[in-house]
């Protein structure tokens, strides 16, 4: 016990509050961080165009692709594949993403779905 009044009596009360605040602080930011970059969109790209959704609206995008329909799908915050007329159907089975940076690519159909914050596109690397 006597490590413990110790340590206690090493923080004073403004020490605790400063602490507090701290820690506080970086439970809100990541709780912002956490739903998608505070308020982010989407960017939709097939061969026919380009369109952005917000996540805070959910929604259905019927995508016209070289095989037919991709169903884009925007609930809760988060994008995905509902359905594609693909094979495989890889691109269902990834699911939905929220965070930035966060894709999901029907290749066959050529549909690319790209989860972007509030601050637009940065590049953070390129690949030959």
């Amino acid at each position: 016990m006597t490590g413990l009044r110790r340590t206690a009596a090493l923080l004073t009360r403004a020490d605790r509050v400063v602490l507090y605040a701290l820690v506080g602080g970086g439970v809100v930011l990541l709780a912002a961080t956490w739903r998608g970059g505070a308020g982010g969109h989407a960017r939709i790209s097939w061969p026919g165009g380009t369109r952005v959704v917000r996540l805070d609206e959910d929604a259905r995008y019927d995508v016209e692709g070289p095989l037919g329909v991709t169903v884009v799908v925007v609930a809760g915050g988060s994008v995905s594949v509902m359905s594609s007329p693909c094979r495989e159907h890889v691109c269902e089975r990834m699911g939905p993403v929220r965070n930035r940076g966060g894709t999901v690519v029907c290749v066959p159909n050529r549909v690319i779905v790209t989860v972007q914050g509030a601050g637009g596109d940065r590049i953070d690397a390129t690949t030959r």
